[in-house]
């Protein structure tokens, strides 16, 4: 009979899969430093083999991921001019959660609770995880969320929902969150290079035009056309754009990011 037990890889194979955001250096360094714990144990050796379905903990910085500092940057803000998206009690939906930087952040900002939903599967940060205050949804499209309300896999129903998707658009699941939100708002980091691909997969645009490229770096040239895209589709999908704000903290690759506030706009 086949072996049931999960792969064993490299520690930093491992999180390089774990947290894809972050540069191979950083996460070498990471581990080098004691800043890593498997199952609870503290592993200082980058070749040391582990289970695939191992639980991570990264104990270093502010955050479990530099999605933290991201959000971070910008929200005090934000919070300044939209007191709705003040997170002490609130309830909050982090789709893509990923490793769980922004659940970090609303967690250490007062949520009484986080959804973290993700398409993947054990990225979550150990310490998030085994939260009390958050609820994990693995394996779980952001499409998907007004079904998870149905079943009562997310209720209470969230106050306003944040967003870091990678490999797709904004658009689409830009109202699906927004309908699942009790004040409307929905707070979303908006990477070019994903949303550069989108529009030039499905405008035609080529040659001259956008790279097709997932990961390759954004020329500041490209930045306005791609933002205005991006508005233009949320428009049409009834999706208004309260505030634009580039983030302070850069994509692992060096791409300026920006941070989307949005809600639904009236009459939709």
């Amino acid at each position: 009979m086949a072996s049931t037990r999960p792969p064993r890889v490299p520690l930093l194979t491992l999180l390089m899969r774990r947290y894809p955001e972050e540069e191979k250096k950083t996460l070498y360094a990471w581990i080098l430093c004691g800043e890593i714990r498997v199952n609870g144990t503290g592993v200082k050796d980058p070749k040391q083999v582990v289970s695939e379905d191992s639980f991570l903990e990264h104990r270093g910085g502010g955050y479990v991921s530099r999605g933290g500092d991201k959000i971070a940057s910008v929200f005090p803000y934000l919070l300044e001019r939209y007191p709705p998206l003040d997170p002490s009690g609130a309830y909050v939906l982090d789709a893509g959660a990923s490793t769980g930087g922004f659940s970090d952040f609303l967690l250490q900002a007062g949520a009484s609770r986080v959804y973290c939903l993700d398409v993947g599967y054990n990225q979550l940060d150990y310490r998030l995880r085994t939260d009390p205050r958050v609820t994990v949804l693995e394996r779980c499209n952001v499409l998907d969320v007004e079904e998870l309300i149905r079943q009562g896999r997310i209720d209470p129903a969230p106050w306003f929902c944040t967003a870091d998707l990678s490999f797709r658009s904004i658009q689409g699941a830009a109202s699906a969150l927004l309908a699942s939100s009790t004040k409307g708002l929905l707070l979303a980091l908006i990477k070019p290079q994903f949303e550069r691909r989108y529009a030039s997969k499905h405008r035609g645009r080529t040659g001259g035009g956008w790279s097709d490229d997932f990961e390759g770096i954004v020329s500041e040239d490209e930045i306005p056309d791609i933002l205005e895209d991006v508005r233009s589709r949320l428009s049409r999908e009834g999706v208004q754009i309260l505030e634009v704000l580039p983030s302070g903290v850069p994509g692992a690759k060096g791409n300026q990011e920006y941070f989307f506030l949005m809600t639904m706009k009236s009459g939709n």
